[in-house]
């Protein structure tokens, strides 16, 4: 066991079920950072099994990366060409507006609620830790609360019903990015995501959400999360606003953004 094994034992996490950069550097020691010994410390025991368990499955970690590699072609894809395809596909749409508006409005909340992201958010960040919890503590438990925010409103409650029956009539030519949105709903990772959020098997762990949905078990990283409900919300709002300039509204709250 090297002086920096949890360090060591994240960076080879995060090579391998992370997105790309994800991860503490090299030069950077977590243990010496944490204040940990060489012993594994019991609080963070099972965290440490489950990710050795994790990297040493081969078989999972390339579907964890093939849902990214997927996440970033949306990303990459021109904006205007979503908007296009919305529009020339929203008559198959069975699009319900004002549940897609909560749904949207809610994220735009629930994202709000990272201490990173909102001055009222860091303000109560600023009272727990006056109160006496540990900063890596009090910052850990509200980005975990804010991203599993966004991700349930993201993935439980807009589930993508909205637009399946329009992108069902498409061939690939006719609609890549709607494609790739359904891929990406369809997705093995994004299904279990959607079902562990639905039913509560969900615990966060030292790099991750950790994630249960039958026999189906993986910690997905910050990153990872981050870019899943991202790209959902985006669709959804794209949806909305191509919606709402048929009725001749211009201006919606919220902007595209990427994460990173």
């Amino acid at each position: 066991m090297t002086s920096d094994w949890l360090g060591d034992l994240l960076r080879e996490f995060y090579a391998k079920f992370g997105a790309a950069g994800e991860g503490p550097p090299p030069d950077l020691n977590i243990c010496e950072l944490g204040g940990i010994a060489l012993e594994v410390p019991d609080h963070l025991e099972t965290d440490v099994d489950i990710l050795k368990r994790l990297c040493a499955d081969t078989r999972l970690s390339v579907k964890i990366k093939d849902c990214d590699q997927l996440l970033e072609e949306i990303r990459r894809a021109p904006e205007g060409l979503l908007y296009k395809e919305i529009d020339e596909c929203l008559d198959d749409m069975s699009i319900e507006p004002t549940a897609v508006y909560h749904g949207v409005m809610w994220y735009s909340q629930a994202a709000i609620a990272d201490p990173r992201e909102s001055v009222s958010a860091r303000k109560l960040y600023e009272r727990a830790v006056e109160s006496g919890c540990s900063p890596l503590v009090a910052l850990g438990r509200q980005v975990t609360g804010a991203t599993i925010l966004r991700l349930y409103v993201a993935l439980v409650y807009l589930r993508g019903d909205w637009f399946r029956q329009g992108v069902g009539r498409t061939t690939l030519d006719a609609a890549p990015s709607l494609l790739r949105f359904a891929k990406l709903l369809n997705h093995d990772v994004v299904r279990h995501l959607r079902n562990a959020l639905a039913h509560g098997h969900i615990t966060p762990t030292c790099a991750g959400l950790l994630i249960k949905d039958r026999d189906f078990e993986v910690v997905l990283s910050p990153d990872i999360l981050n870019k899943v409900s991202t790209g959902i919300w985006i669709l959804h709002r794209a949806i909305l606003t191509v919606y709402a300039k048929r009725d001749g509204i211009d201006d919606l709250p919220g902007a595209f953004k990427w994460p990173g």
